[in-house]
C-alpha cells in the first residue's frame, strides 16, 4: 500500500451500499461478525453494489456450513473474479471473498452476484459483511488501521500476532497476557477508537499523550469488534 494511502472499512449496513430486492438483512447477526450484522442473497442474479475511489478493495463476508455456493464479482461492469465454496470449504467470519489491487484511482462501482444454488430461498452459505478500500484522499473518512499494520503500530515484545482470528476483523488480532504490555499509534486526526475481541483482562489503562488524562476500561466479557475506547480529540 502506498504510503500516502489509507484503508477505509465500509459496514454492510451503510447506506452506499445498495441491495437490489433479492437481498436481506437476517434477523439475527453473529458478534463474530463487524457490528453484528451480514446481508444476505435469496434469489439468483440479484446484484449489490458499491461504488468508491480507490485503488484496491477487498471483501469480507461469513461462510457457513450449507453447502456450495458461488459469489460472482465485477468492477466497472467488468467480470473480475468469483468466490466459491462446497461442503468441504473452511466456515468462519471476517472471511476474505474477494480482492482488486493496482486499479486506477478514480470512482468505480462493485458488484456483487451470490448463486446459492440448489440452496436459494432455503438456507444461504454465503453472508456480505463488509469492504475494506485504500485511498489516497481520506478527508472526512474513518480510517481502518488493522493491527497487522506493523510499519504504523508499535507493540511491546509481550504482543504476538494471531492472524486466523475468527472473531476480528481480517481475521487478525495481537495477543498479550503480560501486564504492563503497551502498543503505541501516530496518527493524526480528530477522533480515535481502539477494537479488540475476547476480552480477558480486568482492567486495561489508556495513556493519552501529550495530554495527561488516562482512560481505564473494565470488563470480564467475553465479545467481538468491542469498542476498547474511543476519544474526541480537541484542537
Amino acid at each position: 500500500m502506498p504510503t500516502d494511502a489509507m484503508n477505509v472499512l465500509v459496514d454492510d449496513t451503510d447506506p452506499l451500499v445498495h441491495y437490489s430486492s433479492g437481498w436481506q438483512r437476517p434477523s439475527s447477526g453473529k458478534p463474530q461478525e463487524y457490528n453484528s450484522t451480514t446481508h444476505e442473497s435469496l434469489s439468483p442474479d440479484e446484484p449489490a453494489t458499491f461504488s468508491f475511489t480507490g485503488t484496491s478493495i477487498t471483501v469480507f463476508g461469513t461462510v457457513a456450513n450449507n453447502g456450495d455456493a458461488g459469489m460472482k464479482i465485477s468492477i466497472d461492469g467488468r467480470p473480475s473474479g468469483s468466490f466459491d465454496v462446497d461442503d468441504q470449504s473452511t466456515q468462519g467470519h471476517n472471511m476474505r471473498f474477494w480482492n482488486a489491487s493496482d486499479l486506477e484511482d478514480t470512482l468505480h462501482t462493485l458488484t456483487v452476484i451470490v448463486d446459492h444454488k440448489s440452496l436459494i430461498g432455503s438456507t444461504q452459505t454465503l453472508f456480505l459483511d463488509y469492504f475494506v478500500y485504500t485511498m489516497r484522499s481520506t478527508a472526512g473518512k474513518s480510517v481502518l488501521i488493522d493491527d497487522s499494520e506493523t510499519g504504523v503500530i508499535t507493540y511491546s515484545p509481550d504482543w504476538k500476532p494471531d492472524t486466523d482470528s475468527d472473531g476480528s476483523l481480517n481475521r487478525t488480532q495481537h495477543v498479550s497476557q503480560k501486564d504492563g504490555s503497551w502498543v503505541a499509534l501516530c496518527f493524526e486526526g480528530t477522533q480515535i477508537s481502539f477494537f479488540g475481541a475476547e476480552i480477558h483482562a480486568t482492567i486495561r489503562h489508556y495513556q493519552w499523550i501529550p495530554r495527561s488524562d488516562e482512560n481505564t476500561a473494565d470488563s470480564k466479557i467475553h465479545s467481538f469488534n468491542r469498542v476498547f475506547y474511543l476519544k474526541e480529540i480537541t484542537p
